[in-house]
């Protein structure tokens, strides 16, 4: 057993230092790394050519998507499962790095104390960190692209471009910190409304007693309840009155980590004795920090799906397919096309017979047959088709 645990705590390390790699790596190569500017028209080759049709390709499928939202297809999921593979370093390091009580306490702290809770107040937060940065970096390429024909400006403002990618993993961390603490809260805690018909009568609460969601045994159900109070909040209704039970796993648990004795027996009543006491405090001091965090994330949803929110998007990613489809069409009298279609007669050729040696033009022997016929065969499983092209066209460049 101790040997597995090493295992596991070893894989863990491995996937830490990877996802540590990424993250420096992809800061570097996108923020940091000095680049020359490159004037337009380009000067193309093959893999430039293969590059920027790769970008524009891109562009069209987010377009396509979000103008019509559909179920990924078989294929888009198994492709989503690949990349979540890969990502698994990267969910390492957020992991690790974090402690989801602390960041409960100040997430908790910077909502209640900003307000962002409030629809205006989000809806100011969203467009000042996500879309004007993105639409000042979009000004300087469309002016790189447009007035100056080379890429110049773009590459030092692109660094604002770190405002809305911090702010995005910021709003998936408040997220999964949300939906870890009610699996806590779940586990270790039964609710009940103190909140009575009478009352009903004289405040002003966002739903009827009677539409709350229980359990079967006629307690709350705990994250219903918890987006219950969230949406009072949100829309400035009153508040209901609740209290909570202790589960037996809380009080076990509780008693294992400060080694104290459980009682035989317990009545399933609030402040039955110094271990029901002190979860009671945990639970009251935890539950408004959530209650906080579930709004803002229920208003934030809100906000970020509104259809002028989404024509922004659109607009943006539309202006970048202009420029790429612009530098595509002022650049493609550069490109030499002999590679490729040389790549175009030798994969012909390998159809009729894959595992011999066969001359192409000006009589050049491709002798490494095996790679040849497994770039082809990736061809003819339809493995982007057109990457497998440009393999062949760069092989036979460089042999």
């Amino acid at each position: 057993m101790k040997n597995y645990n090493f295992k596991n705590i070893f894989y863990t390390w491995i996937l830490f230092c990877i996802g540590l790699i990424y993250i420096l790596y992809y800061i570097w190569v996108r923020f940091i790394r000095e680049r020359l500017p490159k004037p337009i028209p380009y000067n193309l080759n093959f893999l430039g050519f293969l590059i920027i049709i790769i970008i524009i390709i891109i562009f069209i499928y987010f377009i396509y998507n979000i103008k019509y939202p559909k179920h990924p297809t078989k294929n888009m999921l198994e492709l989503l499962s690949i990349l979540s593979k890969l990502l698994e370093p990267l969910k390492i390091l957020d992991t690790t790095i974090k402690n989801e009580r602390k960041l409960l306490i100040i997430f908790a702290y910077i909502i209640n104390k900003l307000t962002l809770y409030n629809c205006n107040r989000n809806n100011q937060l969203i467009l000042l960190v996500q879309f004007i940065p993105k639409f000042i970096v979009l000004f300087s390429f469309i002016l790189d692209v447009f007035y100056f024909k080379k890429i110049e400006i773009f590459y030092f403002v692109i660094l604002i471009n770190l405002i809305p990618l911090i702010f995005t993993y910021i709003v998936y961390s408040v997220k999964k910190t949300l939906e870890l603490t009610i699996q806590y809260l779940e586990k270790n805690y039964m609710i009940y409304l103190l909140t009575t018909f009478e009352d009903e009568q004289k405040l002003n609460f966002m739903y009827s007693i009677f539409n709350l969601k229980y359990n079967d045994d006629e307690t709350l159900n705990l994250r219903f309840f918890i987006a219950a109070q969230a949406d009072s909040l949100v829309f400035e209704h009153d508040p209901y009155s609740f209290d909570c039970i202790e589960t037996d796993y809380a009080r076990e648990a509780f008693a294992n980590k400060y080694n104290l004795v459980l009682p035989s027996s317990r009545e399933f009543i609030p402040n039955y004795d110094n271990i029901s006491r002190e979860l009671s405090k945990e639970f009251h001091c935890l539950i408004p920090k959530v209650i906080l965090l579930q709004a803002f994330t229920d208003i934030y949803i809100i906000n970020i799906k509104q259809p002028h929110k989404v024509n922004l998007v659109l607009i943006i990613l539309s202006s970048y397919l202009i420029c790429w489809l612009y530098i595509l069409t002022v650049s493609l009298h550069t490109l030499d096309l002999s590679y490729l279609l040389q790549a175009l007669q030798l994969t012909w050729l390998k159809v009729a017979n894959p595992f011999t040696e066969l001359p192409l033009y000006n009589g050049f022997v491709i002798t490494k047959t095996i790679v040849i016929t497994c770039i082809f065969y990736l061809y003819k499983l339809n493995i982007i088709k057109l990457v497998s092209l440009g393999l062949l066209g760069l092989y036979i460049k460089h042999n």
